[in-house]
């Protein structure tokens, strides 16, 4: 009887200490994006202005909702990088495979969870001065769209992430950028994120100097 009970107190004490790595992997992870997803995207643009210019100031700041639906939380964005010399913007989604799960029980055979590039995307300068952070396709608000001109991938356990860099944005008089993800050859998006934000009562920007090992 002791020896079983030395055995079950070991089994136990092991459970817990399983369930409490899980547990630590899991928050963990949450707030993990690999060093790629963080970094700048060197891009030709970026090479160009730094070359002119001789030094670029780079511009972020905190993503206030990182998310579409907090009920749903299909996609999240982080690690916005502006630089407005060259026009430059860039940010990196995140979203769960079970993101893919979920689209594929809705759409059936229309959506594909195992192609390489499952999501497209697009981002929206609203140009309309004072504007809220409006997420709605309904929504006519004046402003310009842009495609990515470059992207990278990574992934890490059950996390997918793409960073997006996007050339030729005209930052002057933008109120907020938001991210759109569509599904790839939809033109409604499935999700949207406010990730840049110019307001006087809650946008603090933090500034940092390139670093020329940045873009090389």
């Amino acid at each position: 009887m002791e020896l079983a009970g030395k055995i079950i107190k070991k089994i136990l004490v092991a459970a817990v200490f399983l369930m409490a790595g899980l547990l630590f992997l899991r928050f963990g992870l949450e707030a993990y994006y690999p060093s790629g997803m963080r970094a700048l995207l060197p891009t030709e643009p970026i090479r160009a202005a730094y070359a002119e210019n001789g030094s670029l100031t780079a511009k972020t700041q905190e993503i206030r909702i990182p998310y579409e639906d907090p009920d749903v939380g299909l996609f999240f964005a982080d690690y916005l990088t502006v630089i407005p010399e060259s026009g430059s913007v860039q940010v990196t989604v995140r979203w769960n495979r079970s993101t893919l799960t979920r689209l594929a029980e809705k759409y059936g055979d229309t959506f594909d969870p195992e192609a390489e590039s499952p999501f497209t995307y697009r981002i929206f300068c609203a140009r309309e001065e004072g504007s809220e952070s409006l997420v709605s396709g309904e929504t006519v608000i004046p402003g310009d769209s842009y495609l990515p001109y470059a992207s990278e991938k990574d992934k890490m356990a059950m996390y997918r992430y793409e960073r997006l860099a996007f050339e030729g944005v005209e930052l002057d008089g933008v109120s907020w950028i938001r991210i759109e993800v569509y599904r790839a050859g939809a033109d409604t998006y499935e999700g949207a994120i406010v990730f840049y934000e110019d307001h006087e009562d809650y946008s603090i920007f933090s500034e940092y100097t390139v670093k020329e090992s940045e873009i090389s």
